[in-house]
């Protein structure tokens, strides 16, 4: 016997039993088989599979381009000191030791 939907099982429960079920009825019909849940649900279980792993993924990214801005913030840093060449660095020494020398 083929599986019913929900609709047609509640059709012929009314034809034959001439009421509505009760939900006590219409879930022992599930437990028991014979209504089929309706293959519309695999879609639904596949497009939230698709939904999460987008999530996923735009979360991954953002973490992944905040940790690079991150990485740069903190290099930037260290320009500064490497635009000096050493000579400039050595007469900036000796400019602040002379300096130094002189307050004494």
């Amino acid at each position: 016997m083929r599986k019913l939907s929900e609709a047609e099982w509640i059709s012929r429960f009314e034809q034959v039993q001439g009421r509505k079920p009760k939900p006590d009825e219409l879930q022992l019909a599930y437990q028991s088989g014979l209504i089929g849940i309706s293959k519309n649900y695999n879609y639904i279980y596949i497009l939230l599979g698709a939904l999460v792993a987008i999530v996923v993924g735009i979360g991954l990214t953002l973490v992944s381009s905040s940790m690079k801005n991150v990485k740069q913030t903190k290099s930037s840093a260290t320009v500064p000191s490497s635009i000096f060449s050493s000579t400039d660095k050595a007469n900036a020494t000796k400019y602040f030791i002379n300096r130094k020398c002189e307050d004494e």
